[in-house]
């Protein structure tokens, strides 16, 4: 079973040495999304918790970021009458040569959708 760590989420920046002692009781480790190079700005409490004890970990958006464009395409191909008939998506829309930068080069805007989408 993989070690449960907590995720400070939405932040990057713990700003509140307090709240970081009580967490450090509770939980094993702390994760916070931030790439390698993205500049954290820690106090002396959070760089010693995350440098001396390992108990701050910063994980790379990447992996997950990766991840996630073959199944948005999977499911814009799979509800494509649908997307189409709401949002003006096909799958002549899909540009797979830049996934990192998005899943779907939208040829237009995407517009409200008329009475929602149907339930699944």
């Amino acid at each position: 079973m993989a070690p449960r760590i907590g995720l400070y989420f939405p932040y990057v920046h713990i700003r509140d040495a307090a709240w970081v002692k009580a967490t450090a009781l509770y939980w094993p480790a702390l994760a916070r999304v931030a790439g390698a190079d993205h500049p954290v700005h820690d106090s002396d409490t959070v760089r010693a918790l995350a440098d001396g004890l390992d108990f701050i970990r910063q994980l790379s958006p990447g992996p997950a970021a990766e991840a996630i464009p073959p199944h948005f395409i999977s499911v814009i191909r799979e509800h494509h009458a649908e997307l189409h008939r709401y949002f003006g998506v096909s799958p002549d829309d899909i540009d797979e040569s830049e996934p990192q930068r998005s899943a779907v080069a939208a040829r237009k805007p995407l517009r409200a959708p008329r009475g929602g989408l149907a339930a699944a």
